[in-house]
């Protein structure tokens, strides 16, 4: 998960006492902080999901898509 510590929509607590229950309830959770970051996304957030989603999902390459016929 990623937050804005300067998040005046969604306050910073609420996303952190939301990483808690979810890591009460079993799910392993990254709870990452922007600094000044606001009701918003930061280059490094955008850099930081890109980097989670590569390592968990597999790159297709060049295969084409299956068909849901």
């Amino acid at each position: 998960m990623g937050h804005g510590d300067a998040d005046p929509v969604v306050r910073y607590e609420w996303g952190q006492a939301t990483s808690k229950v979810l890591q009460e309830w079993g799910w392993n959770v990254d709870f990452k902080t922007y600094k000044g970051l606001p009701h918003s996304a930061a280059p490094q957030e955008i850099n930081d999901l890109e980097r989670y989603i590569k390592e968990r999902v597999p790159d297709l390459g060049d295969k084409p898509l299956p068909s849901k016929a």
